[in-house]
């Protein structure tokens, strides 16, 4: 659109979003535009800017996943990261150690919130991708241990789920959501145990 051009703009959206056969609403309005202010291209943005604007997405994203918009979520910690990269390698750029650790802490917690919605589009293999992406830097991250575990579990990998839901429990023994889990995976590993015991157990019976 060019300045002072009008559009007639159509949305349809359904009436009732939780029914299967639901009814839908049309709304149309005209929009005009009357300002258009082009943004500086990202290579001429400094440290801070690239900084700020990342964690804008993130912020945004966090808020579409409470609201259950999963994609959505992803695509803005994707972008705040693909901003991030651009500061690589960030040693070079003998920054601020302050504006050094913000970015570095921003970087892992967008890793962290890819992991997760990964995790809830059943993704295991790239949730345990980006949570080792966390895990390299800060091996005692709880959140990426979590994540990692429960992927690990849904893919029936009882031993590695337990292994990280074991290190939650003595990094936070009141964790109550890792010690549910952990009970519930270190039982399936302790059945898969047995069976195979049984198992080799009645091989060599004579």
């Amino acid at each position: 659109m060019n300045i002072h051009e009008r559009s007639l703009v159509t949305i349809t959206i359904p009436a009732k979003q939780s029914e299967v056969n639901s009814e839908f609403l049309t709304v149309k309005f005209e929009i005009t535009l009357i300002k258009c202010e082009r943004n500086k291209p990202i290579w001429e943005w400094n440290a801070e800017e690239k900084y700020e604007i990342a964690l804008r997405y993130k912020e945004r994203g966090v808020e579409l996943f409470k609201d259950s918009r999963i994609t959505d979520a992803f695509y803005k910690f994707s972008k705040a990261c693909k901003i991030l990269i651009t500061l690589e390698p960030i040693a070079n750029l003998e920054l601020d150690k302050q504006l050094e650790s913000n970015i570095n802490g921003l970087r892992l917690a967008l890793y962290n919130n890819m992991a997760m919605c990964h995790l809830s589009r059943k993704n295991y293999e790239h949730t345990i991708t980006l949570c080792n992406k966390v895990l390299c830097k800060d091996k005692n991250n709880v959140k990426a241990l979590y994540r990692r575990g429960m992927a690990y579990g849904y893919m029936n990998n009882n031993e590695k789920a337990v292994a990280d839901l074991k290190e939650i429990l003595t990094l936070e023994p009141n964790n109550n959501a890792a010690k549910e889990q952990f009970n519930i995976y270190n039982t399936r590993l302790q059945e898969s145990i047995q069976r195979s015991n049984d198992m080799v157990r009645r091989m060599f019976k004579t």
